[in-house]
């Protein structure tokens, strides 16, 4: 006789709430509360890039690369730019993987061969290599 538990599922939100957690640059929980209510992404358009805006006045560029190479979404700053910020930033990983996910070698030449020389000079030397490989794959095919 155990009687079974089942948490309430959660109320959807509105459009408006959903784009206000967009605004917020939280994309995570956006595009989840986007799909339990039924929305697409791209209906949120002008409200992504008011969060983009806000990413990357906070520095949280890598978190919006993210969000936007998972739902394939343009905003209006271009990936280059963003991975520029990203670097910036100083988690070098991670600017390595974004340039490794867009594909993007030209104009970042710099960028890049100083990510790797900061992961060597902590001694990071396994990472930086494979980095370097896939890298220099992603450099063959843009030639």
């Amino acid at each position: 006789m155990f009687k079974e538990f089942k948490p309430a599922p959660a109320p959807k939100l509105s459009r408006e709430e959903i784009g206000a957690i967009f605004q917020k640059a939280d994309f995570h929980t956006a595009p989840q509360e986007c799909r339990k209510a039924g929305y697409k992404i791209a209906e949120f358009q002008n409200d992504i890039e008011i969060g983009a805006r806000k990413a990357m006045l906070s520095r949280r560029v890598g978190e919006l690369l993210g969000f936007l190479f998972k739902n394939k979404i343009k905003i209006q700053y271009e990936i280059s730019v963003l991975l520029k910020a990203d670097f910036e930033t100083g988690d070098y990983h991670g600017f390595l993987k974004n340039v490794h996910r867009f594909e993007v070698y030209n104009g970042l030449e710099n960028e890049i061969d100083q990510a790797i020389s900061q992961l060597l000079s902590k001694g990071q030397n396994t990472d930086a290599e494979s980095w370097r490989r896939k890298i220099e794959e992603i450099h063959k095919k843009n030639r």
